[in-house]
């Protein structure tokens, strides 16, 4: 199965110390999460790293650096991670997340 995972990718804009926010969901379905050959983040001769790389099937535009991705797996549900960036290309979208939350 190419696809095995389930991500929820979202954005929270007005979060304040008295409010949550509004979350706005970017993306909700199959995805594969995968560790990415390199450790933690930098960016050398424009390839991004990140802890993992997790790609979904299809175009999916407007996701950003700092939006937040919950991903399970058969490890469990892990929440809340950050998303270092995105790249949505012809064969299907890479967004590459920070191992910490």
């Amino acid at each position: 199965m190419r696809f095995p995972h389930h991500c929820h990718i979202y954005r929270i804009e007005g979060e304040t110390n008295v409010s949550d926010g509004n979350i706005t969901t970017l993306y909700d379905g199959p995805c594969r999460k995968e560790p990415n050959a390199t450790a933690r983040v930098f960016k050398t001769y424009e390839q991004i790293k990140g802890d993992y790389r997790v790609s979904l099937p299809g175009h999916i535009r407007g996701i950003l650096t700092g939006d937040n991705i919950d991903i399970t797996d058969s490890q469990g549900s892990f929440n809340a991670y950050m998303i270092i960036d995105a790249y949505a290309g012809s064969l299907g979208t890479t967004v590459w997340i920070s191992g910490s939350k």
